[in-house]
C-alpha cells in the first residue's frame, strides 16, 4: 500500500502541466508490460483525452467537475500532443469565458467500456468505447 508520501496522486502525464519522473518510476513494471489499459484522473481542471502513451492505451483527464475556471481554448484550436480531444465548452453570454463543468458515465459491459462525456447542462459532447 502506498500513501500520499510516496506517490503522488496526479497524472502519468499532461499536455499543459510538467510530470514528474516518481510516479512513472513506480509503475514502470505495469506501464512496460501493457497491464495498464486505461487511466482516468483529475487534478487539472479540465477534459482531455489523450491517444495512447507511456504505456496508457486510453488516458483521461476529467477534472472539471467543479471549480470554476476559464476556457481561454478557441473550440477549433489543435489540441496539444498527445491530446486526441478536449472539451472546450464554456458558459455563453458572460463577461468572463468561464468553462462548463462535466462528468464521465462509464459502462462496464464484458470486455469494453462504454464512456460517454457530459457536460453539466446534461448535454453529451463525446462518447468513446474502449476495449
Amino acid at each position: 500500500m502506498y500513501d500520499r508520501a510516496t506517490i503522488p496522486l496526479y497524472q502519468l502525464f499532461s499536455a499543459y502541466e510538467k510530470s514528474g519522473n516518481k510516479l512513472k518510476q513506480r509503475l514502470s513494471g505495469g506501464l512496460e508490460s501493457g497491464r495498464v489499459r486505461a487511466w482516468f484522473w483529475g487534478h487539472e481542471h479540465r477534459c482531455m483525452l489523450y491517444d495512447s502513451y507511456m504505456g496508457v492505451q486510453a488516458a483521461r483527464c476529467l477534472g472539471h467537475g467543479g471549480v470554476p475556471v476559464y476556457q481561454w481554448h478557441r473550440a477549433d484550436a489543435p489540441y496539444p500532443p498527445p491530446g486526441s480531444y478536449e472539451f472546450r465548452g464554456k458558459l455563453s453570454g458572460h463577461l468572463e469565458p468561464w468553462a462548463l463543468f462535466g462528468f464521465a458515465v462509464l459502462d462496464f459491459r464484458d470486455e469494453r467500456i462504454e464512456v460517454r462525456y457530459i457536460n453539466e447542462l446534461g448535454q453529451e459532447h463525446h462518447q468513446e468505447i474502449l476495449v
